[in-house]
């Protein structure tokens, strides 16, 4: 990879990171859901050549009132093809970053990052082409191969039944 290449990597990643680290300043409002997935709408924002986040279409006006949003991810376009990071909870907001991709570029995405074994990082992985190799922590792939259940039963408490979930009624 070239410099401009990692330096952008690093970039997403600290945008991801400080988007998350920000939440975690507020506290959560009491209702539940967090947010609904069912009703989420995501949007691009370029970081540099070829680097995007993916995040709601509400995050700039309602992070700093203190307001959870949904999880954020981002892509990388290479030469090859793209790196995602994050696949999201539902089919319905993995659909919408695929089209964002597909908005920037029609390379395949050859690789995906989750960033944590939590459904809102990883649940729809079973979406990827077969080919696509996902990246993760040991730690990851473990727990959410033995504990996938309970994984499963705590995004239900953070975000209500029916969120559209594989396995369904999330």
């Amino acid at each position: 990879m070239k410099k401009i290449k990692l330096a952008s990597v690093a970039t997403l990643f600290l945008v991801i990171l400080l988007s998350t680290s920000a939440m975690a300043q507020f506290p959560l409002p009491p209702q539940v859901p967090i947010w609904d997935a069912n009703k989420v709408e995501l949007k691009l924002h370029k970081i540099s050549t070829d680097v995007y986040a993916i995040i709601p279409s509400t995050a700039e006006t309602e992070t700093t009132k203190g307001i959870p949003q949904a999880t954020t991810g981002g892509f990388i376009v290479g030469e090859k093809g793209v790196l995602l990071i994050e696949v999201m909870l539902t089919k319905r907001l993995f659909d919408q970053e695929i089209k964002l991709i597909k908005s920037v570029t029609n390379k395949p995405v050859i690789y995906s990052v989750n960033t944590s074994d939590h459904g809102d990082h990883c649940f729809t992985n079973y979406l990827l082409p077969a080919s696509t190799i996902i990246i993760q922590n040991e730690f990851a792939k473990e727990n959410l191969a033995k504990n996938y259940e309970y994984i499963k039963q705590f995004m239900v408490m953070l975000f209500g039944k029916e969120r559209g979930d594989r396995s369904d009624n999330l």
